[in-house]
């Protein structure tokens, strides 16, 4: 299996090239992203999959990829009922999307303060689907406790998260999750998290409940709410910070 490190952040992430919680080192993961061809968002722009040079993998992670696109889609019709709306309110934003599937593995995290698998973060887009193998480590940070609470994988299960976006998008009546990684069990830990990004024009404005969209506001674009968070977390692990 041939990688290489790209500079539009396609397909292969090198080791500790994020980080996305100040104070700690960068993030002690590397991934490979896969999207559909020509909509591969990479933070500035969007572009091919950088693919391996075994054709399986392609066959692989795509059927992978489509498969969970098509549960995503039919969690954001339930989401939309949830807020009193269409089942269909979403598909516009769902057209023509930049999803990605990111395949990570986690060394196991050294006994370090400061080492994170992946530092405390809120994912940037609207919904994300986690699966995750048997050796745990991810942690979400409860608000009504002040705490970190285990994840305990689940076979056969998903983990669901809103994003930063889907925050946006409601008013805060719907709040991204607070959660990293920390993986000390001495295993080498995997998992694939699809991140639903939805269509880089579509305009994310206000939604009301019961009623959909507040249309006398501008709001913001899919690429610009995506970009200004691509770029603080991928500068931030160049920058000396800690």
């Amino acid at each position: 299996m041939s990688l290489r490190r790209t500079d539009e952040l396609a397909g292969y992430e090198a080791m500790q090239s994020q980080k996305l919680e100040k104070g700690t080192t960068p993030d002690i993961k590397e991934a490979f992203y896969v999207g559909e061809e020509g909509h591969v968002f990479t933070g500035t722009k969007f572009g091919d999959n950088q693919w391996p040079s075994d054709p399986l993998y392609k066959h692989a992670f795509m059927a992978y990829y489509h498969a969970v696109y098509a549960l995503s889609k039919d969690l954001f019709s339930i989401l939309a009922q949830s807020l009193q709306i269409s089942p269909e309110f979403f598909q516009d934003f769902l057209t023509d999307e930049v999803s990605l599937a990111r395949f990570l593995h986690y060394p196991p995290t050294p006994p370090i303060e400061t080492a994170r698998g992946v530092g405390a973060h809120t994912d940037f887009g609207a919904m994300t689907l986690l699966w995750q193998d048997d050796v745990g480590g991810l942690q979400i940070f409860h608000p009504m406790v002040q705490d970190w609470i285990d994840v305990d994988p689940v076979p056969g299960a998903y983990v669901v998260n809103l994003g930063d976006m889907m925050q946006v998008w409601t008013a805060g009546l719907y709040k991204s999750t607070l959660h990293r990684v920390v993986n000390r069990s001495g295993k080498e830990r995997y998992s694939i998290a699809f991140f639903n990004e939805g269509r880089l024009d579509y305009r994310v404005k206000r939604i009301i409940v019961g009623k959909g969209s507040a249309e006398d506001e501008e709001g913001i674009t899919v690429h610009e709410h995506l970009k200004r968070r691509y770029k603080e977390s991928y500068e931030f692990a160049d920058s000396d910070e800690f």
